[in-house]
């Protein structure tokens, strides 16, 4: 008797509705991560002043919204 867990495939779990607390879970960990790194970004930018880190805070900031996006996606999907 195979279980639901011996079933998964990556097509499965791409599938909407399942394993939707843990797609959210792994959206909000890369959340997390962006956070850390834009604060780190802005940081290093009021320090130094250069550009390239003014454009980065900001590219992570947009990571930040489309992983929030992506958690609640997922996790209004969940059982």
């Amino acid at each position: 008797m195979a279980t639901e867990a011996q079933d998964m495939t990556p097509r499965t779990f791409c599938q909407p509705g399942t394993s939707e607390l843990v797609k959210g879970t792994v959206h909000g960990t890369l959340g997390v991560l962006a956070t850390t790194c834009a604060v780190y970004n802005a940081l290093a930018w009021g320090w130094r002043g250069d550009r390239r880190l003014l454009i980065n805070t900001v590219l992570y900031l947009g990571i930040v919204g489309l992983e929030a996006y992506q958690v609640r996606h997922h996790w209004w999907r969940a059982p």
